[in-house]
Formats: C-alpha cells, structure tokens, sequence
C-alpha cells in the first residue's frame, strides 16, 4: 500500500504470537530497498495478537488507515511522512457485541462514497476457537455508527472468510459469508452453512443460505477456514467466488500425516443468477503516470447516480492483494456515463467519458 502517496508501494507486516509492537512499516526506497521504521503501530495491548487488519481511507482525506482487530478493534489514522495515530476513541463506538474478530472488508452499503466495515466476530485458531457477532460500522462523515442489529445480520458465526460484491448486479455490494464454525467451537466442530447477505439498499440485508456455494462435503468439513475471494473468473459479468479451507494438523487421533490431519479444500463456485440486471466491469492498469492504482478510488456514474469502489482486493483480511478488474452491477440502467479514477491523495486524476460505451463488458480505463 502506499501509505506515503509517492506512487510507490511500502510494507505493513504482522509479527507472531508473544511479540510487543508486532505491526511493522517498511518504506519503499525504490531500487527493490525497503527501510523498516522504528514505530510501529498498533497498541501492545492485543491478545495474543492483532489477528488482522484492514486498509481503508475512513475520512477521504487521501491518506491511507488502518484498521487492527483482535480481541478488540484499533483504528490508525494515516498522516504525512508514514505516520499514524490512534483514533479508536474518537471515532469507534465504545463497546461491541463480542470483543474477539477474525477478519473485515470495506464496503459502501449505501453508495455515499464513504466506506463503512464489516467485522466477523469470533476467532478460530490451531487451539480451539471463539464463536461470536459480526459487527457492520456505518461510516457517516467520518464517525462510525454501530447498525448491526438493523442491519438484519447473522446472530453467530466465528467466521474468517467475508467477501464484497455486488452478486445479483442491482446496484448495490452484497456480502459472502464463509467458513463459520459451529458451536461450541472445538476440533470436533464442523462447518456451519456459509451465508449471502443481499443488500436490500436501504441499510438492510436479507439472508441466503440456499444460495448453492456450500456443497455437502464443506459442511462435513473439519479443516481450519481460511478466507474466501469473490471474482468473475469466467468474465461473464456475474461475480463468482472461491472458498478455502486449510490444514487440521493438531487432531494427532490417527495414522497418516501429523497423526490424523485433515486437509483443506479449494473450492470455486460458479454465479448462475439469472435476472435482468446489467453490468460494467472497469480493468484499470497497475499504475498510471508513475503511481501505483492500489487502493485507488474509482467512481463510475450511471443515469441513477454514482458507485465507489477501492482497487484492489475485495475478501481478504490478512493479506492486501490486487485485482485489477473493478466489477460494477448497475441494475436496469443501459447506458453508463462516465468512470473517474483517483490515486490515492488525489495526485493523479483520469476521466473517461462513457457515453455510447455498451454496458455488460469489460472496459480497458484509458489514460
């Protein structure tokens, strides 16, 4: 990420179990050197470790921040020359439902074009694990409101796979919810169903768990979850998603491998939503005029208004990787207006006007 907007991109890394001020910045020098700063950020105070984090641009100030969630949530606020301060009291509300969360993605449920999160509460680890509520943070003008309970969410999980996209192409991001655990959380817990939550556009979502994308065996399955991915793999406008779990090797119960270990699964699951929605995907390039496009943000407007999306990944939360094809679902339009990208802080602008450009394609950004 470029957490110092030279058009470059630094390093955010996360240490292992029992180490203080394990959350480390290296600089990008260029030339393939990397400088490590001598603060880190993040508090010492997460057990028995910040589990995960999440990059996002609460306040559009054009610096990037950071979300850390454990067993409790942090948010770094970023500033000039790769500083960061902590905001969590100014900006978080002061108490949640369940203090232990797995992973987060950003996701503008409304289409204001500020990020609101959603955590999945509960934690799953080679030990045991943790059942617990997701939570769903409205961003209004830069404070984040607790709307969980309106918001129609699942009352349990321990979930560490949550992905964004908009999978019925209506106009606003739905959720995928995956590899939950069952309760009481145990090496005997299998998985429970995996959940969609579609976004109903008016700060509700409705669940869907007949949604097809859990086949029998991952029910039965008793590996760790380890995160899922939702992409268009078959570029046919309707986003697709992979699931995965992965290795069991603490069970020791039996011959083979580690004395009985279980071994995880990759699974891809196809979209095969059937409506008359439209769609518009927006391939951006890796950099434009020397800047990278990582967490750029990228404006497309349609007759009905505008959408907001960050480049980059949409189901990750220990990791930050980069898809460079932007998937809009734009509902019953037919013509789409224009798509504006942003690098982060502003530096770099690109307007293409879209009038006349047919929607449910894939369009190279020009610029």
């Amino acid at each position: 990420m470029d957490m110092d907007r030279d058009g470059d991109l630094d390093l955010l890394g996360q240490g292992g179990l029992n180490k203080k001020k394990n959350n480390f910045i290296f600089r990008n020098l260029g030339g393939a050197y990397f400088r490590l700063l001598s603060s880190p950020i993040g508090s010492e105070t997460f057990f028995p470790f910040a589990y995960g984090y999440l990059v996002t641009d609460f306040d559009m100030d054009g610096y990037l921040d950071i979300f850390l969630y454990g067993d409790h949530i942090e948010l770094w606020k970023g500033r000039s020359n790769l500083r960061f301060t902590n905001v969590t009291e100014q900006v978080l509300p002061s108490s949640y439902p369940m203090k232990f969360f797995s992973t987060a993605a950003q996701i503008d449920i409304d289409n204001d074009g500020d990020f609101d999160v959603y955590l999945t509460g509960g934690q799953r680890l080679k030990g045991g694990g943790v059942p617990g509520k997701d939570l769903l943070l409205e961003n209004r003008n830069g404070t984040f409101v607790d709307i969980s309970l309106t918001a129609q969410l699942p009352r349990r999980g321990g979930r560490i796979g949550v992905g964004v996209a908009d999978f019925d192409n209506d106009g606003f991001q739905d959720l995928f919810l995956g590899s939950a655990i069952s309760q009481p959380a145990n090496f005997n817990a299998s998985r429970m169903v995996d959940i969609i939550l579609r976004n109903n556009g008016d700060n509700t979502f409705t669940q869907y768990i007949n949604h097809g994308a859990t086949e029998a065996n991952l029910l039965d399955d008793m590996t760790f979850p380890a995160g899922l991915q939702p992409f268009d793999y078959d570029r046919d406008g309707r986003v697709d998603v992979i699931v995965s779990t992965r290795l069991n090797y603490n069970k020791f119960d039996g011959p083979g491998t580690s004395g009985g270990a279980l071994f995880g699964k990759l699974q891809l699951f196809k979209n095969i939503v059937n409506n008359s929605n439209n769609w518009f995907t927006v391939k951006v390039p890796v950099n434009v005029q020397g800047r990278t496009t990582m967490d750029a943000l990228l404006k497309l407007r349609t007759p009905t208004g505008l959408q907001y999306r960050r480049v980059g990944s949409v189901g990750e939360g220990r990791a930050h990787s980069f898809i460079d094809q932007v998937h809009f679902g734009i509902g019953l339009n037919t013509q789409v207006e224009e798509v504006v990208l942003e690098t982060i802080g502003g530096f770099v602008q690109i307007t293409n006007n879209l009038v006349g450009v047919p929607v449910n394609q894939i369009y190279t950004l020009v610029g």
